[in-house]
């Protein structure tokens, strides 16, 4: 029997599934960093390492716990695109 849990639940984390956990809050965290980095604040190398840990998360989960489904996908692949926004705004700054 499948069933789907908010990504903020503690259900999976009862079956020892950290990884939804982890993933939303250091969302909420790379979120918080984004909003300081807009005062002039220079967050990046954090924010980039913590996108790489929500990815990783993200493919553990689907790999150990075989739960493939399509807000994860949509979650992972949002990170992707801050990530690459992050390399190129990087970049572009010269850093």
């Amino acid at each position: 029997m499948v069933r789907y849990f908010s990504y903020f639940s503690m259900v999976p984390v009862g079956y020892g599934n950290w990884f939804p956990i982890i993933t939303a809050f250091l969302s909420v965290i790379i979120v918080l960093l984004l909003l300081a980095g807009m005062k002039k604040v220079n967050t990046g190398n954090t924010v980039e390492i913590l996108l790489i840990i929500c990815i990783i998360s993200q493919l553990l989960l689907w790999l150990l716990f075989n739960s493939v489904s399509a807000v994860g996908v949509c979650v992972m692949v949002l990170h992707i695109i801050v990530f690459i926004l992050q390399m190129f705004q990087k970049r572009k700054l010269g850093k």
